[in-house]
């Protein structure tokens, strides 16, 4: 099924969604917090080799009250407010355009996929697919056709739930959990590794988030 020009899942989508979720409850932290703090605004002045810190407890007043290095506890706490507010504001605006971007983002992977998907199985097999539907890529991958290895008549017979043969009973078992749990599986496919050498995994697996063989 995979192609050069085959469309790779993403989890683009997903990790914006628990992006979110950590910047609302960021935000309501901070939230609470600021709530909490003094009336007042820090001003810091940088002189020369000197920082020095100026409250504004009155918007109109441009100069405010300069606070001396023994104010250390007041200087941290009105730092911080500052911090918290400033940090606020770009939290807010991260979680305005993440909401536009969810809101949408799987109408957008079904939209692409569904420009194949949607179609019927005959206009299906003239088209080679950028992306499909979850459901026509398991077809697709499970309709490949490959030779298992011979199993010797004179071997006990253990018959799956899918109908298949295989060699024992952990296998069959095996077998049918796969099966109940709708994962897509083959039974000794060949594999061809790097040196040339085919081997036959008791079952190859298809994980359907990354689109990926599991051996």
């Amino acid at each position: 099924v995979t192609k050069k020009n085959y469309l790779s899942p993403s989890n683009l989508y997903k990790e914006a969604e628990k992006r979110i979720k950590e910047l609302y409850w960021i935000r309501k932290q901070l939230e609470n917090r600021i709530a909490k703090y003094p009336e007042g605004k820090i001003h810091v002045v940088k002189s020369k080799s000197r920082i020095q810190y100026y409250l504004r407890t009155d918007p109109k007043d441009k100069s405010g009250k300069y606070l001396s290095k023994r104010e250390v506890n007041k200087i941290k706490t009105f730092l911080q407010k500052r911090y918290d507010v400033d940090v606020l504001s770009h939290i807010n605006n991260e979680i305005s355009i993440l909401e536009k971007f969810i809101k949408n983002s799987d109408s957008s992977i079904q939209r692409i996929q569904n420009v194949y998907s949607n179609n019927p199985i005959e206009v299906k097999q003239n088209i080679e697919p950028i992306d499909m539907s979850d459901e026509d890529y398991i077809e697709q991958w499970l309709s490949q056709s490959y030779e298992r290895k011979t199993i010797s008549e004179d071997l006990p017979i253990y018959i799956t739930e899918k109908g298949e043969r295989v060699r024992s009973k952990s296998e069959i078992n095996i077998a049918n959990t796969l099966f109940k749990m709708n994962v897509p599986y083959k039974y000794e496919c060949p594999l061809e590794l790097a040196n040339g050498i085919i081997i036959h995994p008791d079952f190859t697996l298809l994980d359907i988030d990354s689109r990926q063989e599991i051996y």
